[in-house]
């Protein structure tokens, strides 16, 4: 949705996405400017563009250097000799001097570069001078209006899988199945396991493994990310409140107003909700319990539409400061 996003607002330019896998590009099937990177184009390109959100991160371990070099090596390559810019990223988070150094070595090749929390336009600002750099509240966030579907909210309650590939999962996922249990039991609505999943978190699978240890399975059902996401904002718009996990299931909930209860895996998710003025407690995910999520729940406040209004203007600077870089 960041790259649907900023080509909307782009529209009088044509991108093309170099995605080697062809299933990955699906989203962008229906895209009037979008269009697939064949290995046998010959197209002389005015502009490199990388529209991200954790791309300047390095996981813990060897072969995740050396397959960050390799990626950024085969993107210079690509781009040798055109202007660039990198849109819609945070900074990290990053272990040791080692890592530091390789994502100052990426982030010193973009000409333009922009950032959607105030602590990674400060690393951009202290170590890499020379790049313009630009700081606005998440791409998603300036989401156009007409991409949400007019849904009448059900009273359900919506929560993010979330599946961490490094570690053991068990006290989320007992956590998720309680807190889903407790509200069904409640409320008598439904609940509804959103899986952001792109064919690499496996967020999916975490839905799953809530659902099988759920004591009322049976209202609860599974939305899966599909197609270009628009069943995610369909689906979010049938909910009256929303647990996120994932940080653009807290972004997309802020976005359409729905009442926020945000957990925190990384700090991403802090800087960028605190950065725009959310102001309602975020649990980091070693420290969450069924009890307290429902009682936050019960008192989250649906978002004002002037607050909403300023975050998707502010967001649409990432698009806006690009169009100037261009011209």
């Amino acid at each position: 949705m960041m790259f649907r996003v900023i080509a909307h607002s782009m529209r009088e330019h044509d991108f093309y996405l170099n995605v080697p896998r062809e299933e990955l590009f699906i989203p962008f099937e229906n895209e009037p400017n979008i269009h697939r990177l064949n290995p046998d184009d010959n197209i002389d390109f005015d502009f490199g563009l990388t529209v991200t959100g954790s791309g300047f991160i390095i996981v813990s371990g060897l072969i995740s250097v050396i397959y960050f070099i390799k990626e950024e090596l085969e993107r210079r390559r690509m781009l040798k000799g055109i202007k660039t810019a990198a849109v819609g990223c945070n900074i990290g988070p990053y272990e040791g001097i080692l890592r530091k150094k390789l994502i100052t070595w990426k982030l010193r090749s973009y000409d333009f570069i922009s950032v959607r929390d105030m602590p990674s336009y400060e690393f951009v600002k202290n170590n890499a001078m020379g790049v313009q750099g630009f700081y606005c509240p998440d791409i998603v966030f300036s989401m156009p209006d007409e991409w949400i579907p007019n849904v009448e909210c059900e009273g359900h309650l919506g929560i993010s899988a979330y599946k961490n590939i490094l570690s053991s999962n068990m006290h989320y996922y007992r956590t998720m199945a309680e807190t889903a249990d407790k509200f069904i039991e409640k409320t008598g609505k439904r609940v509804l396991l959103f899986a952001f999943d792109m064919e690499h978190e496996n967020d999916l699978c975490a839905a799953h493994t809530i659902l099988s240890i759920m004591k009322h399975a049976d209202s609860a059902e599974i939305i899966a990310h599909a197609g270009n996401g628009d069943n995610i904002v369909y689906n979010l718009k049938r909910c009256s409140g929303v647990i996120g996990t994932r940080f653009h299931m807290s972004i997309m909930a802020i976005r359409l107003g729905i009442p926020l209860v945000s957990i925190a895996y990384s700090e991403k998710t802090v800087n960028a909700l605190r950065g725009i003025g959310f102001t309602g407690k975020i649990f980091g995910i070693d420290d969450i319990d069924s009890e307290q999520l429902l009682e936050e729940l019960d008192g989250a406040a649906a978002f004002d539409e002037s607050f909403i209004t300023r975050i998707k203007n502010e967001a649409g600077g990432h698009s806006e400061c690009l169009k100037k870089i261009i011209k």
